[in-house]
């Protein structure tokens, strides 16, 4: 009776340790916000220009995952997305508006591409693509 009685106390102690340890273990793991930041991709068309808008159609592509993230959604010559961290191949295309340096404006078709780009810093990342004119 008296090892029963052991193995009773040793079962509910065991038992006991276990329920305690569960929020030491669980404190331990990693938030889905560490897989996700915020990248700003920029269109620049040289240095004696300023490109002031841009109206296309911007993809990323998680050279991992082959994930395509795509958005249309630019503020002037920038545009903003939540991505997964990676490296990305990314490439955008439309229609773009700048002045020269001579102040005169033009609106041009474009296309810009990079074929490596780390977006890999938790909080927020930059780049910026050089745009080639197609007209």
């Amino acid at each position: 009776m008296k090892a029963k009685k052991t193995y009773h106390q040793l079962q509910r102690a065991l038992y006991i340790m276990g329920v305690a340890s569960m929020p030491g273990l669980t404190a331990c793991h990693d938030t889905q916000d560490d897989l996700f930041t915020t990248a700003t991709i920029s269109i620049s068309a040289g240095d004696t220009v300023s490109v002031e808008r841009v109206q296309g159609q911007l993809v990323l592509t998680n050279i991992n995952s082959r994930q395509n993230t795509s958005s249309a959604d630019f503020a002037g010559a920038s545009s903003t997305l939540e991505i997964l961290r990676g490296a990305y191949l990314i490439s955008v295309e439309g229609v773009l508006s700048y002045r020269t340096a001579s102040g005169k404006q033009e609106i041009h078709q474009f296309r810009a591409q990079e074929g490596y780009v780390e977006l890999t810093h938790p909080d927020h990342n930059e780049t910026t693509l050089q745009a080639i004119l197609l007209d």
